[in-house]
């Protein structure tokens, strides 16, 4: 869990630098929030859970406490209960990081959160320096997805960067940054303020590339995601190992 996690929200963080506004979709469990709180700069997180059942576990479940440490009770916050999708419309402020944890996009209704049109209201409320982040399944099995959910940002002009991370119950697991700023060595990551259990200043430095073997084939035409051509779906549902 603190794998996955911190691979998910620090990266995005520490390429912004001090960020202050956090908006976090999807992740009504706290563990997320719990590391982003873990940032002394933050000053304001918005979190969009559309199931209000999955808070109410989240508060009250003895093992999930203990995970998400009383994230969910700082005063930093703020929850909204809905559809990202549509209440992202209701936001007039822009934030300095942008974190997704959405499901896989196996279903058109989801496929829509990793959509050109739905990253590009997101644009509309990052900050100048604003850095965005979404989980991007698993590239060893569905290498297309991470790098279609890269050409839809590239779509948009932004800049991007690909990066997995080994998880032991998930395995290899795909992430995406992206920013506005094409030069990735025009600054570094930023040192943590703190001691992760797994990520560290030294892994940030590298940023290692994905590896060969979590690309899609050579000859791929891959293309963006859109909401009249949720081409995601196909992706995650046709991996490279379709018989598993």
């Amino acid at each position: 869990e603190y794998r996955y996690h911190e691979a998910l929200v620090h990266p995005a963080l520490a390429r912004h630098g001090k960020p202050q506004r956090v908006l976090l979709l999807g992740a009504g469990d706290g563990l997320a929030l719990r590391e982003i709180l873990r940032w002394p700069s933050v000053r304001q997180v918005d979190l969009i859970e559309l199931d209000p059942a999955v808070l109410t576990l989240a508060r009250r479940h003895p093992l999930v406490k203990r995970l998400h440490q009383g994230s969910l009770d700082d005063p930093r916050l703020t929850i909204h209960h809905g559809d990202a999708f549509r209440l992202l419309e209701q936001f007039d402020q822009r934030f300095d990081v942008v974190i997704a944890d959405f499901p896989d996009p196996s279903t058109a209704a989801l496929a829509r959160l990793y959509s050109v049109g739905f990253y590009g209201r997101l644009q509309q409320r990052l900050s100048d320096g604003g850095v965005f982040v979404t989980q991007a399944s698993t590239p060893f099995f569905t290498p297309d997805v991470l790098a279609s959910i890269e050409a839809s940002w590239q779509e948009l002009g932004w800049s991007t960067r690909g990066y997995s991370v080994t998880v032991p119950s998930f395995g290899p697991w795909g992430f995406v940054l992206a920013q506005r700023d094409h030069d990735w060595n025009a600054h570094r990551f930023v040192p943590l303020p703190f001691q992760g259990r797994w990520i560290s200043d030294r892994w940030l430095a590298q940023l290692p590339e994905l590896p060969q073997d979590l690309r899609p084939e050579p000859d791929a035409v891959i293309r963006p995601n859109r909401l009249v051509q949720p081409v995601l779906v196909d992706y995650q549902r046709k991996g490279r190992w379709p018989w598993l």
